[in-house]
Order: C-alpha cells, then sequence, then structure tokens
C-alpha cells in the first residue's frame, strides 16, 4: 500500500494532467469510487486546497510554464528578427513603401503601435421611447422645412424666340 506522501504526490500528478478534483480524488483512493458524489467532491477539495498538494502542483508546472515562456520568446525574437531583414532588404533596394510595412511590424511587435477603436454612446438621459420618437419626428420636420426654405430656382433652358425675330 502506498504511503501518504506517496498518495498526495498522485494526486498532484493527476491534477496536473488536467484532471478533476473529484476524478483524481477517485484515482487515487478506488475505495471512494463508491462513495456519493457530494463526498468524494468535498473530500477532493479538501485535499487540493492543502498547502502540500498546492506547493506541489505548483512545482510540477513550472518546467511547463517555463517552456512555454521560452517558446513565446523565442518566436518574438523570431519573429523581431524577420522584420529587422526585411526592413534591410527594403533600404537596400530602395523601396520606401516596404520599409514602412517593415518599420510598422517591428514597432507592432514590440507594442508600440496599438489599434485602437473609439466607440462613444450618447445617452438620451431618461427619455422614454415615445419622447425619443417625439424628438426625432421634430427634427424630421424642421429638416424639411428648411429643405423647402432653400428651393433652388430652377435654371433650366427654355425655347423662347428671341425678340424681333422675323
Amino acid at each position: 500500500m502506498a504511503s501518504r506522501d506517496e498518495l498526495h504526490e498522485q494526486f498532484a500528478h493527476c491534477l496536473l494532467k488536467g484532471m478533476t478534483q473529484a476524478d483524481a480524488y477517485r484515482q487515487i483512493y478506488p475505495k471512494s469510487r463508491t462513495w456519493k458524489p457530494a463526498s468524494v467532491d468535498n473530500k477532493a477539495s479538501v485535499l487540493a486546497r492543502s498547502p502540500g498538494i498546492q506547493a506541489r502542483v505548483a512545482r510540477l508546472r513550472e518546467p511547463v510554464v517555463q517552456a512555454v515562456r521560452e517558446q513565446v520568446a523565442y518566436n518574438l525574437a523570431q519573429a523581431m528578427g524577420e522584420a529587422e531583414r526585411a526592413l534591410e532588404l527594403a533600404e537596400r533596394i530602395g523601396n520606401p513603401g516596404a520599409m514602412v510595412a517593415a518599420a510598422q511590424l517591428r514597432a507592432k511587435l514590440n507594442g508600440l503601435l496599438v489599434e485602437r477603436k473609439e466607440v462613444s454612446v450618447t445617452q438620451m438621459g431618461d427619455m422614454t421611447p415615445t419622447d425619443k420618437q417625439t424628438l426625432l419626428d421634430i427634427a424630421k420636420a424642421a429638416l424639411e422645412a428648411r429643405k423647402r426654405q432653400v428651393q433652388l430656382p430652377d435654371h433650366a433652358v427654355q425655347d423662347v424666340e428671341p425678340k424681333g425675330a422675323v
């Protein structure tokens, strides 16, 4: 039979593999498979919250987290190198458009250029939908009245005979 420390080590590894707390508990304590789900959930939760288990899971995760960090850093470094080579090539061949694009890429990779979208919302206070519709109707009527005031004269060519013509 495994010692308590060995069981806790197995529990930590099960959690690291992505198992739920309850499934990990059932895995290392087979007798719990016949228990009510609420009992297993309670025991598994208590065990998972214990400082020893939390510390062990953190230690087991560290190499994985470090590997992911290195992979991300490598990809960023590689992308920066490619952007710099593209900029150098654009300069050599004298292509200003490509130079700008490469410089923009480098700036984006370094977090210097960020696309921002501004959204503004106009609140109309405590107006009811009926009040808003009335206001819209008034605005439309005012616009129509303004259009009628600004009627342009008709400068169409008319077929007229000049005076004094024979």
